[in-house]
């Protein structure tokens, strides 16, 4: 499996989950997760998104446009 948005990609092989993103200098950039770590993870990003937007409310700061799912490239 493998799934691709804007500059990020998420693989599974061999039992363990790559997060990849390019760098400048064109060298993959990897996250390495087993399986198990994945809730985890989640609940992390999850946390750290509230966290930011309640930043931008309290500062008043524009939330990002949301893109529907239509526009946002996959690659399956």
């Amino acid at each position: 499996m493998k799934k691709t948005m804007y500059d990020v990609s998420v693989t599974s092989q061999d039992d363990v989950i790559y997060i990849e993103q390019p760098s400048i200098d064109d060298q993959n950039e990897s996250v390495m997760l087993h399986p198990e770590q994945i809730d985890l993870v989640v609940r992390w990003l999850k946390e750290a998104k509230n966290e930011i937007i309640k930043k931008r409310k309290k500062q008043d700061l524009p939330m990002r446009k949301k893109m529907s799912h239509k526009n946002q490239s996959y690659i399956s």
